[in-house]
């Protein structure tokens, strides 16, 4: 089907140095420094499977499609996932990671 999402309000997309960068050049650009900043992988199973969290956290990505067409979008999707996410035992886990930072008020 293939279909464009709307982009998420707060997008750090990229590579880890540049969500890195990103991070740190929009906390000093209105007067933080930066001390200490990291992503730190946070692998989380989804025991629902990926189809559930869709349902729970995509509905404003779906929204813009016509009511028929979600199910086939939602599917697109699981199936583009699947060999990534899911793993050998059949359990789904999100590559989800945690943005860590320490920002002190400049001067």
């Amino acid at each position: 089907m293939g279909f464009a999402a709307p982009d998420p309000p707060e997008c750090l997309a990229g590579d880890e140095t540049t969500v890195l960068i990103k991070v740190r050049f929009r906390r000093e650009a209105v007067g933080f420094c930066v001390e200490e900043i990291a992503i730190v992988p946070r692998p989380t199973p989804l025991d629902a499977g990926v189809d559930a969290w869709l349902d729970n956290f995509a509905d404003d990505f779906f929204a813009p499609l016509a009511p028929a067409d979600r199910p086939v979008a939602k599917r697109e999707i699981v199936d583009l996932l699947e060999p990534i996410l899911k793993d050998e035992t059949g359990l789904w886990i999100a590559d989800y990671v945690r943005l860590r930072f320490k920002a002190v008020l400049a001067g």
